[in-house]
């Protein structure tokens, strides 16, 4: 599913996401049922939650890695004080997770116990606590959404053991119908006689979602 990261690469100011993003991303774990968690305060999954930026979570997560390291590893806070984003998704990846894809047993955390992880962790919402939590035990820290939302669709078709090709082959289909009634409609707003007329028509084209062209692999 690499071409969901290609297509969606100019993300690295995730907080500064456009609506048209936010939507696909929404659409895409919808669709095919994935966990909301991987999504970012943007979602529309999280508008009425007191949810965290992309920046907090980074944060946290580098909080998070370097006491762990220094409980089950070597390494020492002197060693990685100068660590930057890339060394941190570095030691995550390769020490902190496993064949599987998830974080081996001594590095997973429990954000309902006490500690110096819970009390770094414990002035956000549940539902944000919860989010990292389920990220950082499940290999997704340290990711863009893109690359979240890419892993969990890996994981999924390994589950359900469809064919990867034929998936991205519909996504694409569905994003390329979508543009195209897009086109029709916004066309056709500039071509009608009335401001109220042209709007209604403009709505319509900004309110297609993906989901709208995706066809049921079951019929």
């Amino acid at each position: 599913m690499s071409w969901i990261i290609n297509s969606y690469r100019n993300t690295s100011l995730l907080d500064n996401m456009s609506k048209e993003l936010v939507k696909q991303y929404d659409e895409i774990v919808k669709h095919w049922n994935l966990n909301t968690k991987i999504l970012t305060s943007h979602s529309s999954f999280w508008k009425s939650s007191r949810f965290q930026s992309e920046m907090w979570f980074e944060s946290k997560e580098q909080f998070v890695l370097k006491n762990l390291m220094r409980q089950n590893t070597e390494l020492t806070f002197q060693v990685m004080r100068n660590w930057g984003p890339a060394d941190h998704k570095k030691f995550y990846t390769e020490r902190a997770i496993g064949s599987d894809g998830r974080t081996l047993e001594a590095f997973k955390i429990d954000s309902s116990s006490t500690g110096t992880i819970s009390a770094e962790l414990s002035n956000t919402s549940d539902e944000c606590r919860e989010a990292f939590t389920f990220r950082w035990n499940n290999g997704y820290a340290f990711m863009e959404v893109a690359e979240r939302v890419d892993l969990a669709l890996q994981r999924w078709l390994t589950v359900q053991g469809e064919n990867v090709t034929d998936t991205i082959r519909r996504m694409q289909e569905a994003e390329k119908a979508r543009d195209e009634v897009r086109d029709v409609l916004e066309s056709a707003s500039a071509a009608v006689s009335t401001e109220v007329a042209s709007l209604k028509l403009r709505n319509l084209a900004d309110s297609l979602g993906l989901v709208d062209f995706l066809e049921d692999s079951t019929d």
